[in-house]
């Protein structure tokens, strides 16, 4: 302890600040000069996970909670507040009030980064006063309740705000006054997002860089597809996930560079195909194990799958584990090397086989592959060794006749003896273990 006593203040602040804020404060009582020490930490994160529900004492751990939150802000007054985080699971015990009170004083301390999560939604629980922060450039706002209709101010003004992250919030044109009143938003993610009254839903955000999609929540899912529609012109990462069942499209887009799709949805498969068309213009796509479940075995209405055309495509990572081999995956690989022209790496993320859909009793079965003149890259993560994996490695050396390299990232597995001599050409590579 004496080393850590002989450290500057900033220092042993930034050590605390690495203990949950309990055992920081904790620490008050080894010394006269560590008494308020926890005073100097700049990020405040509160988490009731420790509470017990329907326990003897719950009542009583939830005042503690409570009141440990309010002293320890009150400690602060003097303080600046780089980051304020609170996840309260237990509705009964926290009224909008509290939680008004503890934001309006980390917003009064100059804070930067607000994340709230809760097991329920607290009405009323948002002061005006955050929306007009002037300091926050990071908000995150997380529930667990199935419907939560934010009362946003009917002014915002978040000058500083580059980073907002929902989770199961509906989307609303309150939402949308939300994002107008953050012109330097960069970076949005909405996870789980609720059905909105209309079928038509904006977003248009011109300085957006980064957007992430999680599915729309199946809850709020119907027959009827809502209609997403992103402007942002200035966006260069797309990301969409999970489960869905609304139609996007993207707008002024011509600055996308890489777009990930890893989304389910057999039932409505035409809804993943408009999605891949529209961020067909990429340079780096990853295409994983459920969009190409989806596409392979997706119903189209007795249509042909038609893939767009990838002009300008120079990177492609495939996640052909144990599910797209079985339901197809690896069919697909030759409609998306055809529509690939300039294709210059192809990264399978899982490998080309996984260990447990090994055949036995022979080889697997493989489709012709229209090699892009452009292919220098093949790289193959989690290379197992195993005799079939290097029948596929062999047959994609022999297809691509410009292959400058390919990188097998082999696993901890003890190879089958003999079988990688095979394979130790100029072009091919062995690395270390890569989960």
């Amino acid at each position: 302890m004496d080393r850590l006593s002989n450290l500057p203040d900033e220092i042993v602040a930034h050590i605390l600040s690495f203990l949950p804020i309990e055992e920081a404060v904790r620490t008050s009582i080894l010394s006269s000069r560590w008494r308020y020490m926890f005073r100097l930490i700049t990020s405040l994160c509160f988490d009731d996970s420790f509470i017990v529900y329907n326990s003897r004492d719950y009542e009583g751990q939830c005042l503690c909670f409570k009141e440990f939150v309010y002293r320890v802000m009150k400690l602060r007054m003097t303080s600046n507040i780089k980051k304020f985080s609170v996840k309260c699971r237990h509705r009964e015990s926290y009224g909008g009030r509290h939680v008004h009170e503890w934001i309006r004083a980390a917003i009064s301390r100059g804070v930067q980064e607000i994340c709230l999560d809760f097991g329920h939604f607290i009405q009323d629980f948002l002061p005006r006063r955050l929306f007009n922060c002037q300091t926050l450039v990071v908000l995150q706002l997380s529930f667990w309740c199935r419907k939560v209709t934010l009362e946003i101010s009917p002014s915002v003004s978040l000058p500083n705000v580059k980073v907002i992250h929902l989770r199961r919030i509906q989307l609303t044109d309150a939402i949308n006054r939300l994002f107008s009143g953050c012109p330097s938003l960069e970076d949005l993610s909405l996870e789980g997002y609720r059905r909105t009254d209309s079928l038509v839903h904006t977003i248009s955000i011109p300085p957006l860089k980064t957007l992430t999609l999680h599915g729309l929540d199946p809850a709020s899912s119907s027959e009827e597809t809502v209609e997403i529609k992103i402007d942002a012109p200035n966006l260069v990462y797309f990301k969409c996930t999970g489960d869905i069942s609304e139609s996007y499209s993207l707008k002024n887009s011509n600055a996308l560079a890489e777009a990930v799709i890893n989304a389910s949805c057999l039932s409505k498969s035409h809804l993943l195909l408009a999605l891949i068309r529209a961020v067909s213009n990429v340079k780096v796509m990853h295409l994983l194990g459920h969009s190409l479940k989806s596409l392979n075995h997706g119903d189209f209405n007795d249509d042909k799958l038609e893939l767009p055309m990838f002009c300008n495509l120079s990177r492609l990572e495939l996640d052909l584990g144990i599910d797209t081999w079985e339901y197809g995956g690896w069919e697909l690989l030759p409609e998306l090397l055809a529509a690939a022209p300039k294709l210059e790496t192809l990264v399978f993320t899982k490998g080309l086989l996984d260990y447990c859909s090994r055949h036995e009793d022979g080889f697997p079965s493989l489709p012709v592959l229209p090699i892009s003149s452009c292919l220098k890259v093949i790289e193959v993560n989690r290379f197992r060794g195993h005799r079939q994996e290097f029948y596929i490695a062999e047959y994609l050396l022999r297809n691509a006749k410009v292959l400058n390299q390919m990188i097998l990232h082999k696993t901890q597995m003890t190879m089958e003896e003999g079988l990688h001599a095979r394979l130790l050409t100029k072009k091919c590579v062995f690395k270390g273990f890569r989960r």
